[in-house]
């Protein structure tokens, strides 16, 4: 009977999943990226909704079962040695086909949002819309460079350390991997991903933060699943090696804070033997981020942040509002029209991108700033009277960090120095001519898979430990769920790669996670002296 309740049970869940994936991907269906346009529903989206679901509900079945097929772990999974000394060999590889990158590219891509923190640094002050921790970091480079050269020579000293640090990561992951029993050949096709897609080399010669915010997510996720496979009390050493991790992802983007919150919470919830040295060393962590980002930011070094910043969503669901003649009062329209005059919102709102908006030289900050709560008031307003807009608008300022479809190329990747009066420009020892065939010849190699490939391979991990009854690696999935959660809720842009670049990194062990757990059961069974399933039979469920 308790059989009987759980395959029941499981059964729900995979339909429940089935049917949210395809109810979204209907709706990304409606959205037209080039018109900015939200389709009505049709009578025939019922029966695209019923295929999808169909579909849907047959692959997941069919890839549950393929993945405890004993054939199919003996093919990913060996017993082999581990050794220390090829993190060194995988590192170096990796950094040298970066550093290659690098000479084309000399001295690095230097973005809009780089130049406004060395703006800062330039100016003489601080504001936290880019993490303080971050700026001071570039400061540092430059001042650094400037000593020994010029300001190109800071940018350079700021690519090495990133090169050094998404190496070093890199490497280690696939030594994590090798340490899990994953076959050689498979960490060689890991190793060629990393080394192979451009994007990774790009990126780590890039200045923007979320590379190394990445690394820094993705150390916790392997220490995750080390303490989740840990039969006794986890050491305070590693413990305490989160906590600093978790600070420094933290300082590195703002939203990291409330992802190490998010992790903490899980970490209470699913590994409960640890709950008293869970709390004795995260909370102080979280203590001290908060300490540096908050008071220690705002009253010690005058770097407060915009609160334009946290509001990106709801400001793009008024400006459709206005844009798509939704119903007003004059309240509603005197605030809105302090803000920005009203023949303005119509140039400048765009559904994918808040910027245009928050950046014209008509919106009135200040007026913002001084008005938080009649904001907070109007959006409420507005939400009563246009519900379906403010819908219309969620789906479509989201839209890349759910949907399996076409996107837009900001935010992807960036391939120059943006110009600036700081005496920052390309300069490739290859010569200009050379630097930029090479460079046209990467751009075309630039292909990608849709932003929310990533996302569904992660809640596809979700759905695995949760049918599984395998609910304490849910944990392990927090950092990427978490940094997905901020995103959903405060997003400036409906297509970023680089806000998911967590996923991107973590691609290979998001497919390989269902069968490092599949295998982990069958070694149990083995020690456990059952039978080791056949094939087509399933493993006994933990």
């Amino acid at each position: 009977m308790f059989k009987k309740n759980k395959e029941f049970s499981k059964l729900i869940i995979i339909e429940a999943f089935s049917l949210i994936f395809s109810t979204l991907a209907v709706i990304g269906t409606k959205i037209d990226i080039e018109s900015r346009k939200f389709s009505e529903f049709r009578a025939t989206d019922i029966l695209r909704l019923v295929l999808f679901f169909v579909i849907c509900s047959i692959c997941i079945n069919g890839v549950l079962y393929l993945i405890e097929n004993r054939k199919i772990l003996s093919k990913i999974f060996d017993q082999q040695n581990y050794s220390r000394k090829k993190i060194i060999i995988f590192m170096l590889g990796i950094a040298a086909v970066y550093l290659l990158y690098l000479v084309v590219y000399a001295p690095g891509i230097v973005a809009g949002d780089s130049l406004s923190s060395i703006r800062q640094i330039r100016e003489g002050f601080l504001e936290n819309h880019h993490p303080v921790f971050y700026t001071c970091f570039i400061g540092l480079c430059l001042k650094v460079g400037e000593f020994i050269k010029d300001s190109n020579t800071g940018i350079l000293l700021y690519c090495f350390f990133q090169i050094a640090v998404c190496s070093w990561t890199y490497a280690s992951f696939l030594m994590w991997l090798k340490k899990k029993g994953v076959r050689k050949l498979i960490i060689i096709l890991v190793f060629l991903y990393f080394v192979l897609y451009p994007v990774f080399a790009i990126y780590s010669i890039t200045l923007w933060k979320d590379p190394m915010f990445s690394c820094a997510l993705l150390w916790m996720i392997m220490m995750l699943y080390d303490f989740c496979q840990s039969q006794e009390y986890i050491a305070w050493k590693k413990l305490l090696m989160f906590g600093l991790t978790g600070i420094l992802m933290g300082l590195l983007r703002n939203n990291g804070i409330y992802i190490f919150i998010f992790v903490f919470a899980g970490m209470i919830c699913g590994l409960k033997k640890n709950r008293k040295r869970i709390m004795a060393v995260i909370v102080p962590s979280i203590l001290i981020l908060y300490c540096i980002t908050g008071p220690f930011y705002e009253n010690i070094l005058h770097a407060k942040p915009r609160f334009v910043e946290s509001v990106g969503i709801p400001l793009q669901q008024m400006a459709r509002v206005v844009v798509e003649d939704g119903e007003m009062n004059k309240e509603d329209e005197e605030f809105l029209f302090s803000l920005l005059p009203e023949e303005k919102w119509e140039e400048y709102y765009t559904p994918f991108l808040v910027d245009p908006i928050k950046w014209a030289p008509e919106f009135n900050t200040k007026y913002l700033n001084s008005h938080k709560k009649q904001f907070l008031k109007t959006w409420v307003s507005l939400l009563e009277k246009n519900l379906d807009i403010y819908v219309e608008q969620y789906f479509m300022g989201t839209t890349g960090f759910w949907r399996i479809g076409a996107e837009r190329t900001n935010e992807f990747v960036k391939l120059e120095v943006d110009e600036n009066p700081y005496g920052i420009y390309e300069d490739s020892p290859l010569g200009e001519k050379l630097s930029e065939e090479i460079k046209d010849k990467i751009e075309t190699a630039l292909d990608k898979l849709p932003m929310g490939v990533y996302i569904w391979l992660m809640f596809f991990d979700l759905l695995y430990c949760v049918v599984k009854r395998k609910y304490k690696y849910v944990t392990m999935l927090l950092p990427m769920l978490g940094n997905w959660g901020t995103l959903m809720i405060a997003t400036p842009t409906a297509f970023g790669l680089r806000y998911i670049w967590i996923n991107v990194i973590a691609l290979p062990l998001m497919l390989l996670i269902p069968f490092i757990l599949a295998r982990n059961d069958q070694k149990q069974s083995n020690r456990s002296g059952r039978k080791i399933p056949e094939k087509g039979e399933k493993t006994i469920e933990q």
